[in-house]
C-alpha cells in the first residue's frame, strides 16, 4: 500500500509540475502572432523552438494539408 501511495505521489507532482511549467511558458510568450506551415515533425520542432527559446513570437496555430489531423491540437496549438 505505501508502495502504491509513493508512486501516485511521484507521478502527480511531476505531472504537477510539467504542467505547471507548461502554463508559465505560454504566459510568457509575447509578440506577434505565426503559424506554422505543416504539423508534423518539424512543425513540432519549431512550436518547441518557440516556447523554450529566445524567439519571442507566440504560436496561434499550425497549417497542415493532411484532413485527418485538423481539430487536434499539438501542445494546446490547434492544426488548421
Amino acid at each position: 500500500m505505501d508502495l502504491v501511495l509513493l508512486g501516485v505521489f511521484i507521478v502527480g507532482s511531476r505531472s504537477g509540475y510539467r504542467i505547471l511549467d507548461y502554463l508559465r511558458r505560454m504566459q510568457q510568450v509575447d509578440g506577434d502572432g505565426v503559424l506554422i506551415y505543416g504539423a508534423g515533425r518539424r512543425g513540432r520542432l519549431v512550436l518547441n523552438q518557440m516556447l523554450e527559446g529566445d524567439i519571442h513570437l507566440k504560436p496561434i496555430g499550425f497549417l497542415d494539408d493532411d484532413a485527418r489531423l485538423r481539430k487536434r491540437t499539438i501542445s494546446s496549438v490547434p492544426i488548421l
